[in-house]
Parts: C-alpha cells; sequence; structure tokens
C-alpha cells in the first residue's frame, strides 16, 4: 500500500493511493464520461442507471464505460440492491487517488507511522460510518431482569470499548447505546443496529437470531451453542464468540451486526476480535453483505481473562 501526504492549514492527511509506471494504464480514465463516473462514484456508491441520469446520458453508455473500468479493476461492486425484479449492482472505485511514477524516482525514509490500520473495518462498519457521524445504534442488554427468562445484561461495558473504536471512523451520533428494552418498536428495530450479547441477555439479538448465517441454538435452553450455517458446526464452548453482518430484515438499506459469545468470555473474545484484533479477523471481509465469523478467546498470560483471539472459521 501507497499513500501520498497533504499538509494543509488544517494539519497534514495521508491519503491511500496507487502507484502506477505504465501510463497506458490509467488511459481509461482520461475519457471525459469515465472521468465524471468515477468522480460521481467517488462521492458514494451509485448504481449505472442513476448515474446516466445525474450525468444526462444513455444508460447504454454508462454501462459500457461502467464494464470497461470494472475490467480494468478501477472500480468494484460494493452493494446489491433487487429492484423491479432484478438484482442492481453498486459501484465505487477501487482507488481513489493515482499517482504515476517514473523508475528514477528517489524516496525518502520517514518515521511517520502512515498505515490505515483501520482500512477493513472503514470497509466492515461503512453503512453505519460512512457519512461524517455514526449512523445506528449500539444495543445492550438492560442490567434489570427482563424478557421472557428474566436474565439481567451483563455485557454493557463492552461497549465502551465498541464506541471507542467505531469513534476512530466518524463522530459519535445522538444516543449512541440503547437498553434492548428501550429498542421495541419498529421504527427502531429498523435501524442501523450493532448487537452486543446473546438472545437471553439481549432481547433484540432474539428478534433477528433465527436469520443469521451464525446464530444461536435457541431450542435448547439456555442457548448456549453457536450453529454455524457456514460450515455446519456447533460450538458450545464458554468461550467462543461471533461476530456477523447482515442486512436488517426489516428495512434492508439498513444492516444488523451481531457481536456475541455463548457467555461472557465469548462475547469478550467477540468484541475483541472486532476492536483490538480487526485487522486479522477481518483479512479475508470483502464486503459481503451476508458474512460472519466465529472467534476463541483464550487466556495467554494465564490470570483468568481473556486476551488473545483465535478465528475459528
Amino acid at each position: 500500500m501507497a499513500q501520498i501526504i497533504k499538509q494543509t492549514e488544517q494539519g497534514t492527511y495521508a491519503q491511500d493511493t496507487r502507484i502506477e509506471h505504465d501510463p497506458e494504464r490509467l488511459r481509461a480514465l482520461t475519457h471525459p464520461l469515465r472521468w465524471s463516473i468515477m468522480e460521481k462514484l467517488s462521492e458514494a456508491p451509485r448504481y449505472p442507471a442513476d448515474l446516466a441520469s445525474e450525468l444526462d446520458c444513455s444508460v447504454q453508455s454508462v454501462y459500457y464505460h461502467i464494464n470497461t473500468l470494472h475490467d480494468l479493476g478501477l472500480i468494484q461492486v460494493t452493494e446489491r440492491q433487487e429492484r423491479g425484479g432484478s438484482v442492481a449492482k453498486f459501484y465505487e472505485p477501487v482507488d481513489t487517488s493515482f499517482t504515476l511514477e517514473l523508475p528514477g524516482g528517489e524516496s525518502v525514509k520517514t518515521d511517520i507511522p502512515l498505515y490505515d490500520r483501520d482500512r477493513q473495518l472503514r470497509r466492515f462498519f461503512r453503512p453505519i460510518t460512512g457519512g461524517s457521524s455514526i449512523e445506528g445504534h449500539i444495543v445492550v442488554g438492560s442490567p434489570e431482569p427482563h424478557g421472557p427468562h428474566q436474565v439481567r445484561g451483563k455485557d454493557g461495558h463492552h461497549a465502551v470499548d465498541l464506541a471507542a473504536t467505531l469513534g476512530r471512523l466518524a463522530e459519535p451520533g445522538d444516543e449512541l447505546t440503547k437498553l434492548d428494552v428501550e429498542v421495541t418498536n419498529e421504527q427502531l428495530l429498523g435501524q442501523n443496529l450493532i448487537l452486543i450479547g446473546g438472545p437471553l441477555t439481549n432481547t433484540v439479538t432474539g428478534e433477528f437470531n433465527a436469520q443469521l448465517p451464525i446464530r444461536f441454538d435457541e431450542e435448547t435452553f439456555p442457548y448456549r451453542g453457536i450453529v454455524s450455517s457456514q460450515s455446519g458446526d456447533v460450538y458450545t464452548d464458554d468461550t467462543v464468540g461471533m461476530v456477523v453482518k447482515m442486512r436488517n430484515p426489516r428495512a434492508t438499506d439498513r444492516f444488523i451486526y451481531l457481536v456475541a459469545g455463548n457467555r461472557a468470555a465469548g462475547t469478550r473474545a467477540a468484541v475483541m476480535a472486532i476492536t483490538s484484533d480487526a485487522a486479522s479477523v477481518l483479512e479475508e471481509y470483502e464486503d459481503e453483505d451476508m458474512w460472519g465469523c466465529v472467534v476463541k478467546g483464550k487466556d495467554m498470560d494465564g490470570d483468568g481473562h481473556i486476551d488473545a483471539v483465535e478465528r475459528l472459521e
């Protein structure tokens, strides 16, 4: 990965850039309509038919140039939606900066840490943190007895770690964290939601559990079994947790994220997986709308607390 440094009155900023040594590879971008398409896509992912309307040109022409840009690896599909009985693909640039480098250039070593450790995390949470502020809520189980089994939520403190991580990506919005007993109407259930804890401690998790690609086994109380439809495996160890992303069934333009474990240790492992260990856990994530992984927490220093995470699938 390469980056360019931009110095402004507001400070010094780093931006990822695509380095090319052959100008022919960037020739496609010199076409006026393709460059206009790239400009629009850099603002937000778009569907070709919408682009045609914005750019006042034919849909066929836009599709031709979209296919050319996609074949050259300059844009990628970031989202799919059903429209009129067919699947509409939304595109965005793979890179938003391009650098043409001559072979005789000199590089100067710098001590400025430029690696963006949050690159994959930004992709994963794009529906929530893609704007200027966080659009959604972290939902934790109420600490008071509640739900069919009158269980007290004990996972609420993990919202602090998760909120701190999201705060690196976008400004916190109003009421970022909510108790599960507050998320009861269809309007709130149809928002972007990050659920912490399983269906016993977090009743909102129970609302979506059956539709998750990795879910809790709710047929056997107390639901301490994680079932993966991806591998067919069932995980019952207390230290096993999961991180899941899917479209919200109540509003398909919104997303549900689940960060939970069989017990408190498993939930801690899942939270660590998506905060301190996100770079490795999300290494193979490629903008899927339905995605999940299973992790196992480990106590490496023998003090009785989870301090490391292993991805199981």
